[in-house]
């Protein structure tokens, strides 16, 4: 038989259940690819529980080698000409080889005891107010349904030394000295381990939106409000979407195609170097405010001008939706 681990600590319930369900109904609002129904499905129950978990404590002691960056600039003088010279900078950096031993504290890893309840969920919902921790006394949880452990302190201490070392090229990361890191490679060691047997409080929600599949589970910090789930992915909800945008997009461009070719172009057989002066005219009208950006950048006037530049003048104001710089450089005589 199993031993199971008496609580040595619990976090109590600070939030209630309406506050729990409206901040569900909160979360559910803003999964735009959330199935059709589920904004409007039945929440079929809410259920306060306290799931244990395990407090993990060590400390963590890693060996380390790095290659540690160095930024600098450095000033010299270069030679311009016989006669000039010129002072001037440039940045540098070297990289320099650290190894050593870091050693720190690590605390408040909670991981889960239960099958019911993942590591991944509950992490989801976390942070949990440690500060509000409290010796368990069965008068705690007096009244609420409390789970017992369904995994072994071994379990759950290996889950706790996993999300720990996850943690540690972080920490390593903002020890190392210099202007950055490269090439880090650390051994960590767990010692002095302790772990807490722990009652978190939990609201679990299960929210129906189909009759013909499961109940949806949600979970929320009975502390936080905090909320977190797994919601199915509704590809119907994004075949409509792309399609709804490849539609407005395909009507935008029979507008746009329609409104030249019916709108107040001018006669479309005037050309203007090979360019349909009508199209252009017909972004001038559009963009009128263009015309005046465009003559700030108005190139000097010069003979022959506009004839050798009219075609690239003409061709930009198609790509950039805008007109010709200046009517009088598109009106030079050849």
């Amino acid at each position: 038989m199993r031993h199971r681990s008496s609580p040595v600590f619990a976090l109590v319930f600070t939030t209630e259940r309406e506050e729990a369900v409206q901040a569900v109904r909160h979360w559910i609002g803003r999964q735009t690819m959330a199935p059709f129904g589920l904004k409007r499905g039945a929440v079929e129950k809410v259920t306060g529980v306290y799931i244990p978990a395990y407090l993990y404590s060590s400390t963590a002691r890693s060996r380390y080698q790095a290659s540690i960056a160095e930024s600098y600039q450095k000033t010299g003088i270069r030679v311009v000409s016989d006669s000039q010279l010129s002072l001037g900078s440039r940045n540098r950096t070297e990289y320099h080889d650290l190894t050593g031993t870091h050693v720190t504290y690590v605390s408040d890893v909670l991981v889960t005891a239960s099958h019911s309840v993942s590591n991944q969920e509950l992490q989801a919902i976390e942070p949990f107010d440690l500060s509000q921790l409290r010796r368990y006394s069965p008068t705690l949880v007096a009244g609420w349904s409390a789970e017992e452990p369904s995994l072994s302190q071994e379990e759950s201490l290996r889950v706790a030394r996993g999300e720990t070392q996850a943690s540690i090229p972080g920490m390593l990361l903002n020890f190392m000295p210099g202007d950055g890191v490269r090439d880090l490679r650390h051994t960590t060691e767990f010692l002095e381990e302790s772990v807490a047997p722990t009652l978190t409080p939990v609201w679990v929600c299960a929210i129906r939106y189909s009759p013909h599949k499961p109940p949806l589970r949600i979970l929320v910090n009975g502390q936080t409000a905090k909320v977190a789930g797994e919601v199915p992915f509704s590809w119907l909800k994004w075949v409509l979407m792309m399609a709804t945008g490849a539609g407005i997009l395909a009507g935008l461009g029979m507008a746009i195609w329609a409104d030249y070719f019916t709108g107040s172009a001018v006669d479309p057989r005037q050309q203007q170097n090979g360019i349909d002066r009508s199209l252009i005219l017909w972004w001038q009208n559009r963009f009128p405010f263009a015309k005046v950006a465009l003559c700030k950048l108005r190139p000097p006037k010069g003979p022959g001008f506009a004839r050798r530049n009219s075609d690239r003048f003409s061709l930009h104001a198609l790509w950039l939706g805008l007109s010709p710089p200046c009517s009088d450089h598109t009106r030079t005589s050849g």
